[in-house]
């Protein structure tokens, strides 16, 4: 485990509801459709990923929340 502070700042948040194994799918319409329509861009920062108690390995009622820094 790493401890590490995260910067302030904008974070666009999306719901991967689906498999986690399917989370590819869930990354290439962010970076490949959402980020180059939006006119944001990204930011030097981490990439979030929350695993609450929604996620349910292998269940396609698991939800995974990305967090992707923006500016």
């Amino acid at each position: 485990m790493t401890v590490m502070t995260i910067p302030s700042g904008t974070y666009a948040m999306f719901a991967h509801k689906c498999q986690v194994e399917k989370i590819g799918l869930t990354m290439k319409y962010i970076y490949g459709s959402w980020l180059p329509k939006s006119g944001m861009r990204l930011r030097d920062a981490p990439e979030l990923e929350i695993y609450d108690q929604r996620f349910r390995p292998g269940s396609e009622d698991s939800e995974v929340d990305i967090y992707i820094p923006v500016a």
